[in-house]
Formats: structure tokens, sequence, C-alpha cells
């Protein structure tokens, strides 16, 4: 009996158009920011020396004619270069040369965001001893058939060919330049509107990235960022929980903000990098949505509870045991990590929404806002360690709410505020306001005119 093969190799075409027609420009963009904050993180945990997050920093140039991303976060050697950073897929024989609590999971970010982006590239990595470029036409690279090999070449000691990338690394980093852009892009780039949307989409995916200091420019702006906040004050604390579950530190938040329905939802980050924002559907425990588990019997969205905000952490030395999705832009719902967790969202969720269903109208609603301040809940517990378990809520007495009524609120010191309510004998912020209220009233008769 006559045997043979059928040669099954992919071509790069039909490759390159399966790696990136799923994914956003703005995402594939965060991809490549990714890449050089986990080298941050890399340089950080290997140096004997303590380095803040402020000694790195990310520039991006976008315009019609190229893309520019570089950095001073470390770069990345020759051998990690041929393990994983070029390789198409992350082998299980990881090299230790990469540091922990990275998001870089699968080995496809930066291939596929330099396809995606267009068709020349330039690559220059500077790590320690190792300096090198590599510099690829990707639609001549495309066409050689069963090569997928990339070209590179050392910078160290060697003299630049003529027309080729001349290196511009003095210090540790990675300088990433595309050219030829694909049409899409090229459009993209022209407009306003995206390099806005580009860098609101930053702020928030990396905010907490942001907030440690680690400074990223996009096209000579400097980034902000943008911390979810809740609202505490004394009669007023969030939810909290942490525990380690298989190898990942899992932190909630849950608790109240202002009323927005367009921020409310559950916020959900691994290792720092927002995966999912805003979510109010059958993912996080709410009704609603595609039906990834069985009803939580917990209501559907209404405005009514727009003050709910939720934060999940989940944090790992190793990224691959995080729940996230292959494309770092979501959870993986099979994942058992976050099915365990997602049972404790609904628990602490039940707790929030039981209370602000309580609430009638925007005046009380607009009362416990008045009442509480708005704090970054991660700086806060750090700073205060007095979150726990039990979500703590005002109590709203109805009978002071109604058309013969009015809200009065102010803000004022917060050490005479205290002294104040400790001469009158008083524990919240709204009965000193009321008592020293009705005491002026007293004082000038006013309630017998």
């Amino acid at each position: 009996m006559a045997k043979g093969k059928f040669d099954a190799e992919p071509t790069k075409e039909f490759f390159i158009h399966m790696l990136t027609k799923d994914i956003p420009l703005e995402r594939a963009i965060i991809d490549l920011i990714d890449n050089s904050v986990d080298g941050a993180k890399t340089v950080m945990e290997k140096s004997l020396a303590e380095i803040p997050y402020s000694s790195f920093r990310i520039d991006i140039v976008v315009n019609e004619n190229e893309f520019i991303i570089s950095d001073n976060c470390g770069g990345f050697s020759k051998k990690a270069a041929n393990e994983h950073a070029f390789k198409f897929g992350r082998p299980t024989d990881m090299s230790s040369e990469q540091g922990k609590g990275l998001v870089g999971r699968f080995g496809v970010g930066m291939k596929r965001a330099l396809f995606k982006l267009g068709n020349y590239f330039v690559v220059e990595s500077k790590c320690d001893a190792d300096h090198f470029i590599v510099e690829e036409d990707v639609a001549k690279w495309q066409d050689e058939v069963g090569k997928w090999e990339f070209d590179f070449h050392d910078v160290n000691g060697e003299v630049t060919e003529e027309g080729l990338h001349s290196p511009l690394l003095e210090s540790d980093g990675t300088y990433i330049k595309v050219t030829n852009l694909n049409d899409a892009v090229k459009l993209d780039f022209s407009l306003t509107s995206f390099k806005n949307r580009m860098i609101s989409e930053i702020e928030r995916t990396l905010n907490y990235t942001l907030e440690s200091g680690l400074k990223i420019f996009f096209n000579k702006i400097e980034l902000k960022s943008k911390p979810i906040q809740l609202l505490v004050s004394e009669d007023l604390k969030p939810y909290y929980f942490t525990d380690d579950i298989s190898g990942v530190n899992v932190k909630i938040f849950a608790g109240i903000g202002e009323p927005n329905p367009n921020l409310a939802g559950w916020y959900i980050y691994c290792n720092d990098r927002l995966m999912v924002e805003r979510d109010k559907t059958n993912l996080t425990g709410w009704e609603g949505g595609k039906n990834y588990y069985d009803d939580s019997g917990v209501q559907k969205f209404h405005n009514k509870v727009a003050m709910f905000r939720g934060i999940v952490f989940f944090s790992s030395d190793d990224p691959t045991k995080l729940p996230m999705t292959t494309t770092k832009w979501g959870i993986d719902v099979n994942s058992t990590i976050f099915k365990e967790t997602r049972n404790k969202m609904i628990f602490a969720m039940r707790s929030v929404l039981t209370d602000l269903n309580r609430l009638d109208n925007a005046e009380q609603r607009q009362f416990v806002v008045d009442d509480s301040m708005q704090v970054d809940i991660v700086a806060y517990q750090q700073e205060k360690q007095d979150l726990t378990e039990e979500f703590k809520f005002p109590i709203i007495k109805k009978r002071d709410f109604g058309d013969d009524k009015a809200l009065v609120s102010y803000r004022v010191d917060k050490d005479v505020l205290n002294r104040v309510k400790k001469h009158l004998k008083v524990s919240t912020n709204g009965d000193a306001g009321e008592k020293t209220f009705f005491y002026f009233v007293e004082m000038k008769e006013l309630n017998y005119e």
C-alpha cells in the first residue's frame, strides 16, 4: 500500500490574517506597551538595588507615516528574542530571564501588533551585552516559503549597512518602528478622535501602572492615571476580601461611587492590567447579557443602582495562572479561579445592591455622596487597613426627605468637625451638620418667624 504525506504547513498570509483580524488597533498597541511594562518589572525584580517605577519611561509616536514605541525598560536579550520574543507562541520551558508578575502569556503580542500596524518594521533591543536589530519587509518575508525565522544583525562592533536602520539606543531598552502602514491604520492615525481615544484607552487600561510612577508619553503628552474611586465615610465602608487561590492572589472591593450608569459595574484586573471594565452582565453575576453561567439570582442592572462599583485584582508571579483570555482583553469563563472568585463577587454585590435599592430618590443618593469622600480605594486600604468582608452603609432617615425638605451640604476642616462631633456627642457627619444647623436656627429664633 503506497504511503505519502500531504503538506499542511500554513501559509504566512493566512497566519498573519488570522493572527490580526480579531484584535482592535488600540489593543494591539497596548500589547506593545505591556511588553515595555513587563520589561520594567523584570529589571526591578532582578536588580540588587531598589529601582522605583518612576525610573522608567515609554514614548509612543503616532502619525500617518509611522508608529514608534521606545523605552528604557531593560530591553530583551538575543536568548529571549530566540526563545519567545520572535517565536510564534510561548514555549513551556521559558528561560529565567523573565521576571514575575507580568501579563505576557501566550507569546503573540509583539508579532501580532507589528503585522497589524504595517508592512515594514524595525526592532532594536539593548540588554546588557546584547545589542541587535531586526529589520523586516513583511511582504518579502511573507513570500519566503518555509522560512519562519527573522534575521538580525549585531550592533556591537558592526558597521550598519547602507539603507538599514542605524542604532539609536544608548541604554538598555527597546525601540520599535513600523512604516508602510496598513491603509486602515494610516486612516486612524490621521484622526484626532482616534488619538484621543487611544490616550483614554491607555490611561484606563494601565491606570494602576501609571499610578505606580511609570511614565508613558503619547505624542509628547504625558498620560495620567485614572484610578477607580469609591465613596468612603465613617458610616460607609466598601466590602473587601482577599485570598490566595492556586497561586493567584485575589482582592475584591465592592462599594459605591457617584451615581453614573456609564461608570457602574465590575472592573477586573490581572497583574494590574485592566481586562474587563464596567461589566453589568452574567459574566460578573448580574442578570442579563450572554449566559456564561447559571442565573445568580442578582437583578438586572438598573439606573437606580448606578452607584455600584466592584473591583477585582488577580495577581500572580506566573501569568499562565491568571484567568485571562489569549487577547488579554477578557476573562476566561472556564477558569476555576474565576468561578470561585465570581461566587464571592455575587455575595458582595448582593450586600451592596440591597442597601442601594433602599434609596428612594436622587436626593437620598446625593445625600450619601455629600456625606462621603471619594478615594482611590486601593491606596486607601493600604493606608487604613480598616475594610472587612462586611459592607457598611449609612442609615438614611427617610422622614428627612420630602417635598417640604431640602438637602444642605458643605465641606469643613476635618479636625474642627471631629471636635464638633465630640462636643455634640454624635458619630456621623450628618448628625453634626443637623445639630449645628438647628443650633443656629434656635439662636437666631428663626423658627418663630
